[in-house]
């Protein structure tokens, strides 16, 4: 982030006028205070914490949760073939499918 001269001229003169005018500092810290106490309480992170919950469930964490099992064994012998895990063979995996492409 690039500050120029001006920024800095301007927050050096807004430090000096809040360390001169304690009524306003004590103001500001007041209001931070209550903002926190009504804004960061148990009830809040729990709900925020449930509607995350609620929102992840709607989602698929993992998508060969919802593959058609053509597609999963597919993908299984694709690794297999990748990783040499397996001596699979595209016959091996026509049959297991049903179909022969």
């Amino acid at each position: 982030m690039r500050t120029s001269l001006g920024m800095v001229v301007k927050r050096k003169s807004l430090v000096r006028a809040y360390l001169a005018d304690e009524a306003a500092r004590r103001r500001i810290a007041e209001a931070g205070r209550e903002l926190v106490l009504r804004e960061h309480t148990y009830d809040r992170r729990v709900d925020a914490l449930l509607a995350f919950i609620n929102d992840m469930e709607k989602k698929s964490c993992s998508p060969a949760r919802v593959w058609t099992e053509e597609r999963v064994r597919l993908a299984i012998w694709i690794i297999s073939q990748a990783t040499g895990r397996l001596n699979a063979r595209p016959r091996n995996y026509r049959q297991s499918r049903g179909t022969d492409w």
